[in-house]
């Protein structure tokens, strides 16, 4: 369930909840202006609300491309802003990350620096999931021959019949994103559902709640 939706009977459930002790986690890629009530939760209930904010890209055209329908990168930036002043814990999600798409040194750098001056210093990266109108989109938007690449690798990534990206494309990622990591005193969050050698722990509550009394309803 993304903050936009989180109104009226939701926003209701969502109080109830919260006042009864439950903890609050909520991913978006919405904005400041689909998330009034969101910030007032929080605000309310300071340290219960968790807020996981997706940024694919920070460059227009690939925004246009790829998150259609999704807030501007500014305005999620402002609602990472206020729900942070409110009391909420914030954390980036980078992607989905895609292979010769949004995951060059460039491109995570430009996002890296945006993040940071938002104050957002806790990062997890994501990643594409295999589908069948994926290589299509790249073939449009990219070139054919990194489609068909992507392709490949999705093959030789396929384990109990389904596609995924090999360990070693994502080894190659992640360390170029732990420099640019380092590079902006950031925390990058690694784990086993993003690499097999991951370490971290999800992010998935408020670091204030113990894992036992989270409860997860609009993931």
């Amino acid at each position: 369930m993304s903050a936009r939706d989180l109104s009226g009977p939701a926003l209701q459930a969502a109080e109830e909840l919260l006042r009864g002790g439950q903890a609050l986690t909520i991913k978006t890629r919405g904005g400041l202006e689909d998330a009034a009530g969101l910030v007032t939760l929080a605000r309310r209930h300071p340290g219960r609300v968790k807020v996981d904010i997706a940024f694919f890209s920070v460059d227009p055209d690939q925004v246009q491309a790829w998150e259609r329908g999704a807030a501007s990168v500014e305005s999620r930036v402002a609602l990472a802003r206020e729900l942070q002043s409110a009391g909420a814990e914030v954390v980036a999600t980078l992607g989905p990350l895609i292979p010769m798409v949004n995951d060059s040194e460039r491109a995570l750098s430009a996002l890296g620096r945006t993040l940071r001056q938002a104050g957002l210093l806790v990062w997890s990266p994501s990643w594409v999931r295999y589908s069948p109108g994926l290589a299509n989109q790249i073939r449009r938007e990219v070139s054919r021959s990194k489609a068909k690449m992507l392709q490949g690798w999705f093959h030789m990534g396929a384990t109990s019949g389904t596609p995924e990206l090999p360990e070693r494309v994502r080894q190659t990622i992640l360390g170029r994103l732990h420099e640019v990591a380092d590079r902006h005193g950031a925390h990058l969050v690694v784990c086993a559902c993003t690499s097999r050698l991951g370490r971290g722990q999800c992010l998935d509550g408020p670091k204030q709640v113990s894992r036992r009394a989270q409860l997860e309803l609009f993931g």
